[in-house]
């Protein structure tokens, strides 16, 4: 479990508080989750989907590499920023849909962040770019985030 602490010390600003479960497999056993067909009906599968997709990208983060989760006090977010020495420098949005739609807060992002690299992850059969500067890719393909940068 990972905790968050939003709040600030001596900030005037709501301070919340927050626990998660990161890791699926016990997510899914202690839902009673035994198979793909009772985790398909399921409300979780999203947030499964998205979990499972973060642990294999963190499998595979370059040394350089750092992950963190973004959101604004407007409430735009993005489900994965990979920056390095504190500079951002890809997006990841992690869908469970084969036709991904990203959020007004991934393309606020992208032109706040001045990224340079964006992916929707999503359960594909194969990658495709859903414009001139973003690529779904499937999870199989999560490494292709990280080519050319080293």
């Amino acid at each position: 479990m990972i905790g968050d602490d939003e709040s600030e010390v001596g900030s005037p600003k709501t301070e919340v508080r927050s626990r998660k479960l990161r890791d699926t497999g016990i997510l899914h056993q202690l839902l009673g989750i035994s198979s793909f067909e009772a985790l398909s009906g399921n409300p979780i599968l999203g947030a499964s989907w998205e979990t499972y997709t973060l642990e294999q990208i963190y499998a595979i983060l370059p040394p350089w590499a750092e992950m963190y989760f973004y959101r604004t006090h407007e409430g735009n977010e993005v489900d994965l920023v990979i920056s390095r020495g504190g500079n951002p420098e890809i997006l990841v949005a992690l869908k469970y849909s084969t036709r991904p739609k990203l959020t007004r807060g991934f393309h606020i992002a992208m032109e706040d962040l001045q990224t340079t690299k964006h992916f929707v992850v999503s359960p594909i059969e194969g990658g495709f770019p859903l414009s001139d500067e973003i690529q779904v890719i499937r999870i199989s393909e999560i490494d292709t985030i990280f080519k050319g940068l080293e």
